[in-house]
């Protein structure tokens, strides 16, 4: 026996072209005025009216070469942005990496911390840069030499984050020569780094300030300089020929 199969349910069909009649889509209209604000692609299927058809009409055709030429700008302004920000990020990344180099190339630890404090500052294009170490009063940081700003015990965490590794402040205010010394009003923007040198060796980390507020941003890419601050820490723990500290598990 056959069963019996549902019919299709019936499609909603548009009305016919010709049962418009243009007075009924012109009042429609009138009662829709958000209609193509609504469905702005709409206009590009209209056909524009003449310039000279009379006061009061719409020249689509303008509105349509305006739209199009906005959305040029925005194109045109995001393609810049991006290309900027290429061009920013690739001489970054030679900046770190010559930095890098600077650093391993020192003949001595001495002349590692003064290629720190001394030179990275002109080649990573800022004004000052910093180590700070934690040391209190009465004792000696293994192997320290000048150049080093000493710091209380704490002090990184309490800057930083005690979870945290890098810290960007866009604007410092009021100065900090807890930190630059008489640099301080030449960092104005600044980034904290951790330095995770070797449990024998106090929290230390590297500071880089600018004079140009908003010069270093919260919302930047810093892996670069991550990786600028763990080279460093690498480099002071062979110089002081410590032994690796053992890989967190993840």
């Amino acid at each position: 026996m056959r069963q019996k199969q549902n019919p299709e349910p019936k499609r909603r069909r548009a009305p016919p072209a010709e049962s418009l009649s243009a007075e009924a889509v012109e009042a429609w209209l009138r009662q829709h005025p958000d209609f193509l604000a609504k469905n702005p692609d709409l206009l590009f299927a209209l056909t524009p009216p003449d310039h000279d058809q009379g006061k009061g009409v719409v020249d689509f055709q303008r509105f349509l070469v305006d739209r199009q030429r906005r959305e040029l700008d925005t194109l045109k302004s995001a393609s810049g942005e991006l290309l900027a920000a290429s061009r920013i990020n690739k001489a970054t990344q030679q900046a770190v990496h010559k930095a890098a180099l600077a650093l391993l190339a020192a003949p001595s630890f001495g002349r590692a911390i003064s290629t720190v404090v001394d030179d990275w500052a002109a080649i990573l294009d800022a004004d000052v840069v910093m180590m700070g170490v934690e040391a209190a009063a009465d004792r000696d940081i293994p192997g320290s030499k000048a150049g080093l700003t000493l710091l209380s015990p704490g002090e990184v965490d309490s800057r930083l984050g005690r979870l945290q590794d890098v810290r960007v402040i866009s604007s410092m205010e009021p100065p900090d020569p807890s930190m630059f010394g008489e640099a301080a009003g030449l960092a104005r923007s600044v980034v904290w780094l951790r330095l995770n040198i070797h449990e024998e060796v106090p929290p230390g980390m590297l500071a880089i300030g600018s004079r140009e507020i908003g010069r270093f941003h919260p919302r930047q890419n810093t892996e670069l300089l991550r990786f600028l601050a763990s080279t460093l820490a690498v480099t002071i723990r062979a110089w002081l020929n410590l032994a690796e500290p053992p890989q967190r598990a993840d």
